[in-house]
């Protein structure tokens, strides 16, 4: 009895592992076609580009002649892949051709499904998709995902605007409610690249916001595109309570400086944050003067190290050794500060 049922537990044993060998061999068969299949593909879909890209007037038959194939959900998936890689990479002419390539196969509709999918990750697929190819009736519902929920689907969105309009797309400004992420403004940055606004009005009004995240990106957008008129706005973020705000105001005043600048950023110095105090520090070897030296010395009981060497650095700057030691012993005198001051010089 017992021989038997061990005897039945081998066989079953050497079904299964039959019957694992068998899916094994199948899913190899399967996979190796798709491969084949997908290399094809990848052949035909690059002769397709290429026809597409210097026929002048593609037209419809240019589609029918791919019959069935046209209507084969991977083959789509595979051709849309190639169709947006490609378009990343062009512009102008080239880039209308690919459009019209897009729009031909009707590759827009796939991108719209995408679009209302309740998983994430589809739906910014989708965004990027529809922005990419110009895909303009769909503005307004991509405008209002960029205050959706998701972080990355929002990002799509205002990247999206962006590729659709320019520095106009940046209208979304005007509602954000959600934080704009260090790393979101650097991509939206980089999509502006090369962008000339013709009206720059909107940053004053961004300045404003009552987000400060957004306040804090029309401070970047001032300083990159070297926006004066903004000078006395960017004076009262100083006294905002964000620390990233104060800093980019910082760096603004840095880049487009008064004779009152360095008075301007020197004001609640005390009371600002360390990493503040040495962004001020290092703004004043720029733009500040020898009437700021006064001050400087008297911030020498500093016991931050770092904050204090970035003094005595400045100090160096805006006036030259020899007059300005006896002026620190005069207001501060400690022989260790000259010490480390002629260590600074010296450095």
């Amino acid at each position: 009895m017992y021989q038997d049922f061990f005897y039945n537990i081998i066989y079953s044993l050497i079904l299964l592992l039959c019957a694992l060998f068998v899916v094994i061999l199948i899913y190899v068969f399967i996979k190796n076609q798709h491969a084949k299949e997908r290399a094809k593909w990848h052949r035909l879909i690059s002769d397709l580009i290429s026809k597409a890209l210097f026929d002048e007037q593609p037209d419809l038959a240019f589609v029918g002649r791919m019959g069935k194939l046209a209507l084969h959900r991977r083959f789509r998936t595979c051709l849309l892949h190639e169709i947006i890689q490609t378009k990343k990479q062009l512009a102008g002419d080239a880039g209308a051709r690919l459009k019209k390539l897009y729009e031909l196969f009707k590759l827009n509709k796939d991108s719209d499904v995408k679009l209302n999918s309740l998983r994430w990750h589809i739906k910014a697929k989708g965004i990027q998709e529809l922005s990419l190819m110009e895909q303009t009736c769909h503005v307004k519902r991509i405008f209002r995902l960029t205050n959706y929920k998701n972080e990355l689907v929002r990002n799509e969105a205002q990247c999206g605007l962006i590729n659709f309009y320019g520095f106009r797309g940046l209208r979304f400004l005007n509602v954000m409610v959600h934080t704009l992420s260090q790393w979101q403004q650097i991509q939206l940055l980089n999509k502006l690249n090369g962008a000339l606004p013709e009206d720059m009005s909107t940053i004053n009004k961004w300045l404003k916001s009552r987000n400060e995240s957004v306040v804090e990106f029309a401070l970047k957008l001032a300083t990159h595109y070297n926006y004066t008129e903004v000078y006395d706005d960017v004076i009262s973020c100083l006294k905002l309570s964000g620390q990233q705000v104060r800093i980019q105001a910082i760096n603004y005043l840095k880049k487009m400086p008064t004779s009152e600048t360095g008075d301007m950023i020197l004001q609640d110095y005390q009371l600002q944050s360390r990493q503040t105090r040495l962004f001020i520090l290092d703004a004043l070897k720029e733009i500040g003067n020898e009437n700021h030296v006064p001050f400087l010395i008297g911030q020498l009981h500093e016991s931050d190290e770092e904050v204090l060497s970035e003094i005595l650095a400045t100090l160096l700057i805006l006036n030259p050794p020899g007059s300005l030691q006896s002026s620190i012993l005069n207001l501060n005198p400690q022989p260790s500060l000259v010490h480390r001051f002629n260590n600074e010089h010296a450095a």
